[in-house]
């Protein structure tokens, strides 16, 4: 303890002293002090013993028969706790001020129930404990746990007749006993004993005295605990191409190289009025160029030891190949999603994304560009979750829901918030966790083309390493056709 924390104890005891009268200061118990305890050594750890909660009571030589007052104050430091004691007005409590202030029961003792504790060798280590009583004794155990001010009312002198004869008015008395109350477990009371040997504490805890007996629960035996594997296997990742399911997958072609190609026509012949007999018709050849598409190759592997593979169950191997699977469902998807947002650069504005009017007008008018640019009506609404959120919150002026889940008898489309099929203004929802966040494009599917070949997993022993190293492949290739069967909303 260094010197100002020693001073500002000194000062603590002095002031706890204040101007009460009948009251005894010391200090109960040093933190971090071995000594010989009723249940053989013991050690106090810093903050063992609580400075709040029920006051204990003050006691003479740790008998409860004996009672000298209560514990009112008690304040800890880095040395140890310390304390305050009222002193009850009885004969004993008379007693007790005076062989104090003569340095008789200059010693005190601490009553307490340990709640947690471990062993260093015989010697019980205190974390922290319910502290029940402090008793006033000639010898302590600790030698600095004694008393260092004591104040009484006025000079108290021996009672030389404490049992004087009844007057001729008074009626004899019959004599109270007091007969201690059994106590169920007992506490350490830390008081100066001769020290016991290692056997001696054994033979206490195998015979259940004194010491109570370490607990053991399942955190010391999960050696011993079997782990069960209850599946199915939950893995948290649902893959649904959600963009490819909409356009179609068409079969990669196996004779090309890494590149193919699509023919689009680029113009068209035409037809228009002969103004006058023998005027020269329309004329314009058709004119038919091709989209060329590219084959991309996408896969991952994994080495898996020759113990996993045998041992584990669910299968390790299985699993694995599952999850290379879905791993390639999503890039794949993602591809798509990337091939439909480059393409699509007819681009209209919405500013405002809980505008319902604003919106709905928006779609129609992607709708008619659409149709006047290709013949044919937008069929689909392609975005990401957060713009089928916007979509699912629309109010209109009244405050009902534009898409309503429920009864949309009379609405412009329903939007439910178990799945993420709808029909906002009647066109088919198409929801990808891979497109970019903001994304929204009203369209046709049939403007882009999807080509794939899944190879699926392969698999190749390593005898050098015992292990088996696996794959997931396939090709996927995207073919933008016709931008003017997209708009896209920024």
């Amino acid at each position: 303890m260094n010197i100002i924390t020693a001073a500002l104890s000194e000062v603590r005891l002095e002031c706890a002293l204040g101007d009460e009268e009948r009251t005894i200061v010391g200090l109960a118990a040093p933190w971090n002090v071995t000594a010989n305890a009723s249940t053989g050594p013991v050690r106090f750890q810093p903050g063992s013993l609580p400075t709040d909660g029920p006051a204990p009571k003050f006691l003479r030589d740790h008998d409860s028969t004996k009672p000298l007052g209560v514990v009112t104050e008690r304040w800890a430091d880095d040395r140890g706790v310390y304390f305050k004691a009222r002193i009850s007005a009885t004969a004993a409590g008379d007693e007790a001020l005076v062989l104090a202030a003569d340095g008789v029961l200059d010693g005190v003792s601490v009553g307490a129930h340990p709640t947690a504790w471990t062993m260093e060798g015989n010697t019980i280590v205190v974390k922290a404990a319910e502290w029940q009583e402090l008793s006033l004794l000639p010898f302590q155990a600790f030698k600095d746990a004694r008393v260092t001010e004591v104040r009484a009312a006025e000079e108290l002198e021996p009672d030389h007749n404490p049992n004087p004869e009844p007057t001729s008015e008074e009626e004899p008395m019959d004599p109270i006993t007091l007969e201690a109350a059994a106590t169920p477990t007992a506490p350490i009371i830390v008081k100066a004993e001769p020290a016991r040997t290692l056997e001696e504490i054994i033979l206490d805890v195998a015979k259940g005295r004194g010491i109570r007996a370490a607990n053991q629960d399942t955190g010391d035996s999960t050696g011993l605990i079997p782990e069960p594997i209850v599946g199915p296997l939950y893995n948290g990742l649902a893959v649904n191409r959600r963009l490819v399911s909409a356009v179609g997958i068409r079969q990669m072609p196996n004779s090309y190289g890494k590149t193919f190609t699509i023919p689009k026509v680029t113009q068209r012949p035409t037809v228009g009025l002969q103004a006058a007999e023998f005027d020269t018709l329309s004329s314009q050849a058709m004119i038919v160029s091709s989209v060329t598409v590219n084959r991309s190759t996408y896969g991952g592997y994994v080495d898996l030891s020759e113990l996993d593979v045998d041992i584990t169950s669910p299968s390790a191997l299985s699993l694995v190949i599952e999850e290379m699977g879905k791993a390639y469902a999503i890039e794949t998807e993602e591809a798509a999603c990337a091939a439909l947002v480059a393409g699509a650069i007819v681009t209209d504005a919405i500013t405002s994304w809980t505008d319902a009017n604003e919106i709905i007008t928006a779609i129609f008018d992607a709708a008619v560009s659409i149709v006047g640019a290709t013949g044919e009506m937008p069929t689909h609404i392609f975005c990401a979750p957060d713009r089928y959120a916007d979509l699912a919150v629309l109010q209109s002026t009244a405050g009902n829901f534009i898409f309503p889940s429920l009864n949309p008898m009379n609405a412009y489309g329903r939007l439910d918030a178990g799945s993420l099929d709808g029909s906002p203004a009647g066109l088919e929802l198409v929801v990808s966790p891979q497109f970019a966040a903001g994304t929204f494009i009203v369209g046709r599917p049939d403007g882009m083309r999807l080509f794939e070949q899944q190879k699926g997993a392969i698999s190749v022993d390593q005898p050098a390493t015992l292990s088996v190293r696996v794959a997931w492949r396939g090709y996927f290739a995207a073919a933008f056709l016709d931008a003017n069967k997209y708009v896209k909303f920024v």
